[in-house]
C-alpha cells in the first residue's frame, strides 16, 4: 500500500452511514486558492502530495495529530431567488397603463371647432395642428451598446421596458439553439455606407483600374436603360451617352464626379441582373461584380469630394449609390447616409422650386427629378428606421416634375416645359412621388395609423375626426394615383406601362388593407383579438400582395423593382407567429406563402449569408410544430414540401424529429394570444404600418415564456441587418 493511500485512510473522516442523499462535495481551500483542479476527496491528491513532499513520515503524523486536515471550500452563500413574474408583472402594468393613457386620448370628448380636446399627459404626442404640432416628441433609446434618437412614440416609450421584459424570459439555452450571438450579419456583407462615409476597406486600384472593359461598358448601360432608367429618372440619358462613350474610349481623362456617377450607373445594372446574365456579360457573379463597381463609386465620390462639391452630377451619382445599397447595408446607416443627400440637396437649393430662383428650364426639371427622389428615399429609410418623417427640411415648395420623356428635354431649352399628353416614361416615378406628395400634405399620417391600432384595444372605433382624416387621405391618394394612369399610361404602350398598372393597385391595396379598421375585418371576433392577431394578419396580407405583384409581373427585367419593397422583418415576424399559431384561416393563407417566399427569393437558400441561415431555423421550428399538431389532430404526418428539403440540405442537418416527437409546444387558442384581461403588449402596436421597424417578439402569450424555450429568440435577431436580395 502506497504511502500517499494510508495517509488518506489514516486522515479520512469516518464513512456516514445515512442513507440520505448528500450534497456534491467542493473543492478544498488548498485547491481553490492554488486554483487548481481537486479530486474531492479529504485529504484530496494534491493535499497528501504536499504533506509527502517533505519526505518525513513524522511530518505526516504531525499533520494529523494536530487536527489539520484537508478541508472543503466554504460555499458561497445562498443567492436570493429571483421572481421574475413579479418584475414582468410590474412592467405589464407600466405598459398597460400608457395604453390606458392613450385610449384615453383617442376617446376625448369633441370640442365645438371640431377638433379633439388636448390630452391632459404633455407625454402624449398632439397632432391636430400640422404646423403648430411641428415638433416631435423624441427619446434617446439604448439599443445594442449604441444610442439612437427615435421620435416615434410608441417605440421610443416602451422600447426600454420591452428589452427588460425580454431579459427576464431569456433563458441562455435558447441563446444556444438559435446561436444568435454568433450571427453577425455585418460581417456576412460590408457596410457600404459606413465605407463611403469613412473610407473603409477602399480597393488598392484606382478607380479606372475598377472599369469593365468597352463591350461591358456598352451592355451595362443598355441594361441600365433598359430596367433602370424608365423606373428612377435620376440621370439624363442624352446628356450622359457622350461621357459614356467616352469611358469605352478611355476612363482616364474623365473628371471625378463623371466617374463616380458612370460607376453608379454600372452597380444599378448589377442590380437588376440576375447571377447568370452577370455571369455571362462579366465573368462574375452579381455580388462580386456590385462590390467591384460599388467601390469604384465611393472612390470616386471621395476624389471628388462629395461633400465639399455641391453640383447635380456629384449628387446623381450618390443617389444612385444609395437607391443601389438598399438592401445591402444596415438600416440605420442607409438612413444616415441619405440624411447626407439631404443636405447637400437642401444645400444647393433643390427643395426649392428652380422657377421661383429663376434657373433654366432643363435644370429646373432635373432638380425635381433628383429631389423627389431623394423625398422617397428618405420617406422609406426613415419609417423602416423607426422615425417619422418630421424631419425632412420644411418648408419645401418643389414641384412635381412634367410628364416628359427623356427626349422632351434639351440642356438649351429657353421656355418653361409643359406636361406631354399621352403616355411617357415618366409613369412610375410620377406615381411614386404622388405617394410622397400625399405625405407631406398629410404629415400626422402615422398617429391616424395609431388611432386605427388602438380601437383593437377598446370596444369603441376611431372618432369621427380620425376616420374623415384617413378616408380623406385615401381618396387623396387614390383620385392622384388614378389621374396619373389615366392621363400618363397605356397598357399598350410597353412593359413599364404594364407594370405602372400593377404598381398603382400594389399601393392602394397597400394603403386601404392598413388602415382598415380591425373590427371591420372578416376574422374580427375570432381570430382577431389584439392588436398582435391584428399584425399577423397584415403581415400575411403584405407577403401575399408581394407574392401576387411577383407573379402578375410579366416582365422579369423589373422584377428587381418589386423586390425593393419586399420587407424581410414581416416574413421574420410572420414564420415566427406560425411556430405558435396553428389553426385558422390566417394560418393556412400564410402556410401558402412559404413555397412561393422559397420560390421567388432563391437567396434565401444561401448559406453564406448568416442571416438567410437564422430564416431557415426559424421556417424550420414553424415546420415542425404544424408537423406535430397535424400528426396528433389528423394522425397522418404531412408529406414534407420541398423547401424544406432544401433547407435541411442547407443547414447540412439530419432528417429531424417531428414537433410531436420532440415535446415541442403547440396551441390551438394561440390567435386569440393576448395579455390578461384582454390588453395587449404594447410592442404589439409597434409600427405594423407602412413598414416601420419592430423587433418582434412575442411577448404578450400567456405561455410566453414556455413558448420562448422551445422557439428562437427573436429580439436577438438584428432585423436591421443587410438583406441581400
Amino acid at each position: 500500500m502506497s504511502s500517499a493511500h494510508s495517509f488518506r485512510e489514516m486522515s479520512a473522516p469516518p464513512p456516514n452511514t445515512s442513507s440520505t442523499k448528500q450534497p456534491r462535495p467542493l473543492a478544498c481551500m488548498l485547491c481553490q486558492r492554488r486554483k487548481v483542479k481537486c479530486d474531492r476527496l479529504y485529504p484530496c491528491a494534491n493535499c497528501v502530495k504536499v504533506c509527502l513532499g517533505k519526505c518525513q513520515q513524522h511530518i505526516v503524523m504531525l499533520w494529523i495529530s494536530s487536527n489539520t486536515t484537508c478541508s472543503p471550500s466554504i460555499p458561497a452563500p445562498v443567492r436570493k431567488r429571483r421572481r421574475p413574474n413579479a418584475e414582468l408583472q410590474a412592467r405589464l402594468a407600466r405598459c398597460e397603463e400608457l395604453l390606458a393613457r392613450y385610449a384615453a386620448a383617442s376617446n376625448e370628448p369633441l370640442e365645438d371647432n371640431g377638433t379633439v380636446a388636448p390630452p391632459q399627459s404633455s407625454s402624449i404626442p398632439q397632432y391636430e395642428n400640422h404646423e403648430v404640432n411641428w415638433k416631435p416628441a423624441g427619446k434617446l433609446v439604448t439599443e445594442g451598446g449604441t444610442v439612437r434618437f427615435m421620435d416615434n412614440f410608441l417605440w421610443a416609450t416602451v422600447y426600454e421596458e420591452l428589452r427588460g421584459m425580454r431579459k427576464l424570459v431569456e433563458r441562455e439555452e435558447d441563446i444556444a439553439e438559435a446561436e444568435p450571438s454568433d450571427w453577425d450579419p455585418g460581417a456576412s456583407m460590408p457596410d457600404y455606407s459606413e465605407y463611403l462615409l469613412v473610407g473603409g476597406n477602399l480597393p488598392s486600384e484606382k478607380p479606372h483600374d475598377l472599369y469593365p472593359n468597352a463591350g461591358q461598358i456598352f451592355g451595362l448601360w443598355q441594361i441600365f436603360l433598359e430596367r433602370v432608367n424608365s423606373l428612377t429618372k435620376v440621370i439624363h440619358p442624352p446628356t450622359l451617352q457622350q461621357s459614356v462613350a467616352e469611358a469605352a474610349a478611355g476612363p482616364g481623362t474623365l473628371p471625378h464626379n463623371i466617374d463616380a456617377l458612370l460607376f453608379a450607373v454600372y452597380s444599378m445594372s448589377i442590380v437588376s441582373m440576375t447571377d447568370d446574365e452577370c455571369l455571362a456579360m462579366l465573368g462574375s457573379t452579381c455580388k462580386a461584380a456590385f462590390w467591384r463597381f460599388s467601390s469604384g463609386v465611393r472612390a470616386s465620390l471621395l476624389q471628388a469630394q462629395f461633400l465639399k462639391s455641391h453640383d447635380l452630377t456629384t449628387l446623381q451619382a450618390l443617389v444612385l449609390h444609395i437607391m443601389s445599397i438598399q438592401g445591402r447595408c444596415n438600416i440605420h446607416g442607409a438612413w444616415v447616409l441619405n440624411g447626407i443627400c439631404v443636405r447637400i440637396a437642401q444645400k444647393m437649393g433643390l427643395h426649392r422650386d428652380g422657377e421661383l430662383l429663376g434657373l433654366p428650364p432643363f435644370e429646373t426639371e432635373m432638380r425635381r427629378r433628383i429631389w423627389w427622389q431623394i423625398f422617397m428615399l428618405d420617406s422609406k429609410f426613415s419609417m423602416i428606421s423607426g422615425l417619422s418623417q418630421s424631419l425632412l427640411p420644411r418648408p419645401s415648395d418643389c414641384k412635381l416634375p412634367k410628364n416628359l420623356n427623356d427626349a422632351d428635354l434639351h440642356a438649351g431649352a429657353t421656355e418653361r416645359y409643359q406636361d406631354r399628353e399621352g403616355p411617357t416614361d415618366m409613369v412610375i416615378p410620377l406615381l411614386v412621388y404622388q405617394v410622397g406628395f400625399c405625405i407631406q400634405q398629410q404629415q400626422d399620417i402615422e398617429s391616424l395609423m395609431l388611432y386605427n391600432e388602438l380601437s383593437t384595444l377598446s370596444s369603441g372605433r376611431r372618432s369621427k375626426v380620425q376616420s374623415a382624416q384617413m378616408s380623406a387621405f385615401i381618396k387623396n391618394l387614390e383620385s392622384r394615383l388614378n389621374a396619373v394612369i389615366d392621363k400618363n399610361s397605356d397598357p399598350t404602350a410597353g412593359p413599364v406601362h404594364e407594370l405602372a398598372s400593377l404598381l398603382k393597385s400594389l399601393i392602394l391595396q397597400k394603403v386601404q388593407e392598413t388602415s382598415r379598421p380591425p373590427q371591420e375585418q372578416p376574422e374580427w371576433g375570432s381570430e382577431i383579438m389584439t392588436p398582435k392577431d391584428n399584425l399577423f394578419k397584415w403581415s400575411v396580407m403584405t407577403t401575399e400582395q408581394n407574392i401576387n405583384a411577383y407573379r402578375s409581373n410579366r416582365h422579369p427585367e423589373f422584377h428587381w423593382f418589386l423586390k425593393l419593397l419586399f420587407q424581410y422583418d414581416v416574413v421574420i415576424f410572420m414564420i415566427g407567429q406560425l411556430s405558435q399559431r396553428m389553426t385558422g384561416s390566417i394560418v393556412e393563407r400564410a402556410w401558402q406563402l412559404v413555397p412561393s417566399l422559397y420560390e421567388f427569393h432563391p437567396e434565401f437558400l444561401d448559406p453564406s449569408q448568416e442571416y438567410n441561415i437564422a430564416l431557415a431555423k426559424f421556417t424550420m421550428k414553424a415546420w415542425k410544430n404544424r408537423d406535430g399538431y397535424l400528426s396528433c389532430q389528423q394522425g397522418l404526418r404531412p408529406e414534407e414540401p420541398d423547401y424544406m428539403k432544401r433547407i435541411r440540405q442547407m443547414l447540412g442537418s439530419p432528417l429531424n424529429k417531428s414537433a410531436a416527437e420532440t415535446g415541442l409546444p403547440v396551441h390551438e387558442d394561440a390567435p386569440r394570444a393576448g395579455s390578461q384581461n384582454g390588453q395587449a403588449s404594447m410592442e404589439q402596436l409597434l409600427s405594423t404600418y407602412l413598414g416601420a421597424a419592430a423587433a418582434w417578439d412575442c411577448l404578450a402569450h400567456p405561455d410566453e415564456e414556455r413558448i420562448q424555450r422551445q422557439l428562437p429568440m427573436f429580439e436577438d435577431l438584428d432585423m436591421t441587418a443587410p438583406r441581400n436580395w
